[in-house]
């Protein structure tokens, strides 16, 4: 059917150019973008409490099998790996994952570690977050400590 062909173009998609952040106008694919688009509308409402066609809790697994981003952009996931590489050198220079919320040297790091903290609860509930497995991962290789 259509949805298993666009997720087999998916999973091409993701093993070419490394993440899931199909561009809505992708020249080479534009249905797939749109589709990209819509998987990501659907999982919206549906976890607002609308029941959209097409969005299933096993394609949603199939999903998120292959690391398809539900809320997040290109821009964001920089944003996120700069960020990182932030508490990579915070976990070298202080010893300890120990991040607090306010960080007065540099405030935006404060505001991603919170967002970290966030986005994990969301993550555990299953509810719509830019955290993903392989993050949970990340964080908890460097010692971040979740509950501050």
């Amino acid at each position: 059917n259509k949805w298993d062909q666009r997720y087999n173009e998916l999973v091409t998609y993701i093993t070419h150019f490394g993440h899931s952040f199909v561009p809505e106008n992708f020249p080479q694919n534009p249905p797939l973008g749109h589709w990209a688009r819509n998987q990501r509308r659907s999982y919206k409402r549906l976890r607002e409490g609308v029941s959209p066609p097409g969005i299933t809790e096993s394609r949603i697994k199939l999903l998120n099998k292959v690391g398809f981003r539900w809320a997040c952009t290109k821009l964001q996931e920089e944003s996120w790996e700069g960020s990182y590489e932030k508490l990579l050198s915070f976990v070298k220079e202080f010893g300890h994952g120990r991040v607090p919320n306010e960080f007065p040297s540099y405030p935006p790091f404060g505001n991603w570690v919170r967002n970290q903290r966030q986005n994990y609860i969301k993550f555990q509930k299953g509810d719509l977050s830019c955290m993903t497995e392989s993050r949970v991962k990340l964080l908890n290789k460097v010692g971040f400590e979740w509950e501050w």
